[in-house]
């Protein structure tokens, strides 16, 4: 450490310094910056925390606005579905542990809801990114299956009846169905080699899950085609085949 202010000399001078008009001027000057420093400092400071505060009203006030809307609702999901939901939020009262599900954020990809709207309503609530934070939170298999989910074109009901283009025997087919299952139909097959379908159930599947494989195409004179299905691991003959619609399957799955 210097002994500068130890000499009795310096002590005088840097006395005499203040108390000169150069002195006293370079005082205030410095004294004057510091109050600047902490005026601005506490402006900030107020500044910051009133924006706080304010985001903070404002995701509340939409939050009781727009409960309703499904948009609304499913940005909270999205959110609970990687997060833990702040305490604070006001209109959600439970609390998620924190930890991504897939399985819960592909099936409200999958929602018929303008993902703008939602992405919106994301960053008013949690003043947050909805598409950084997805990205941030799914590997890269994740990802990628959360946009397929998203961009799903769901059950085919558009393509005229005549205009279907049948999948090949021995193809596996998966179920497009975006929302809700495909309840299938029971198939038998007659001695005169014609197939009975029937409306009990083979079971129900849901969006990317593979039935089957294709064993036999039944058309009908409409145009419509209903697939004769290989259920896996199941007697078919002595249960019956398993019949979906041709609008609710792909030959890949729409999830990879």
């Amino acid at each position: 450490m210097s002994n500068g202010l130890r000499n009795p000399a310096a002590i005088a001078a840097a006395s005499e310094f203040a108390k000169s008009d150069t002195g006293k001027k370079t005082i205030k000057a410095g004294a004057d910056a510091l109050q600047l420093v902490l005026v601005v400092g506490g402006l900030f400071a107020a500044g910051s925390f009133a924006w706080k505060q304010y985001k903070k009203y404002r995701s509340n006030k939409y939050l009781t606005d727009n409960a309703a809307k499904r948009e609304t609702q499913i940005a909270v999901l999205m959110y609970s579905s990687m997060f833990t939901l702040p305490r604070d939020l006001g209109w959600f009262s439970i609390t998620i542990p924190d930890g991504t599900n897939e399985e819960l954020l592909n099936q409200l990809a999958r929602q018929d809801t303008d993902l703008s709207l939602v992405a919106k309503a994301y960053k008013i609530i949690f003043d947050k990114v909805l598409i950084k934070d997805v990205n941030s939170e799914l590997s890269g298999t994740e990802l990628h299956a959360f946009f397929n989910n998203l961009n799903a074109d769901g059950s085919d009901v558009n393509t005229p009846a005549p205009d279907l283009i049948p999948y090949l025997k021995g193809e596996p087919v998966f179920v497009r169905k975006k929302n809700g299952d495909v309840a299938t139909r029971k198939g038998v097959k007659q001695a005169n080699g014609a197939w009975l379908i029937t409306n009990d159930t083979r079971g129900t599947f849901s969006f990317g899950e593979e039935i089957g494989i294709i064993y036999d195409i039944k058309r009908y004179a409409s145009g419509e085609i209903d697939y004769i299905i290989d259920q896996h691991y199941s007697v078919d003959s002595i249960y019956g085949f398993t019949v979906a619609s041709h609008r609710d399957l792909l030959n890949k799955n729409p999830e990879s």
